[in-house]
């Protein structure tokens, strides 16, 4: 059995709702991480977080804003 690289590990990516930031995402949670995406799109992150989900993967969805410091610890706070 091999262990994937990111088994154990725990990542937060935003701008995940769709493009670059959802192919990290979904990369990161084929090789083993449970991600934490966020997209300041709530309809885009929930489906991006279903795709992974379906996958088999290990995901959170958040929407909201990540500029904004008490949203940033929001999803801090939710990864640990």
């Amino acid at each position: 059995m091999t262990t994937k690289k990111f088994t154990g590990k725990t990542a937060i990516i935003t701008g995940a709702g769709q493009g670059i930031g959802f192919e990290i995402a979904r990369q990161m949670a084929a090789e083993g991480a449970a991600v934490l995406i966020n997209d300041i799109n709530a309809a885009l992150v929930k489906n991006a977080a279903a795709k992974i989900l379906a996958a088999g993967g290990v995901c959170c969805a958040l929407a909201g804003d990540a500029a904004e410091l008490g949203f940033i610890q929001q999803m801090v706070d939710t990864a640990v």
